[in-house]
């Protein structure tokens, strides 16, 4: 299965149980794409430029993750 999280929450437990959630799936053999919005997630107002890790993205970005996936999940 392809596993698409969304997480918009800033509530750390929120959060921690999306990754959570997707570590699991990823044990199971799933494949698992995790895409951060909203609170906290901004890097222009942090004056960042992302990382490989964490890139800038798009909502290009955002709807290739929901639509490629069989299944999204929002946190």
């Amino acid at each position: 299965m392809k596993l698409g999280i969304v997480i918009y929450s800033d509530d750390s437990e929120t959060v921690w149980n999306a990754f959570r959630l997707g570590n699991f799936a990823l044990n199971e053999g799933d494949e698992v794409k995790v895409f951060l919005l909203a609170r906290g997630m901004c890097l222009k107002i942090r004056q960042s430029e992302g990382s490989e890790m964490c890139p800038l993205s798009t909502m290009k970005d955002l709807y290739d993750v929901i639509s490629g996936s069989d299944n999204v999940v929002t946190f």
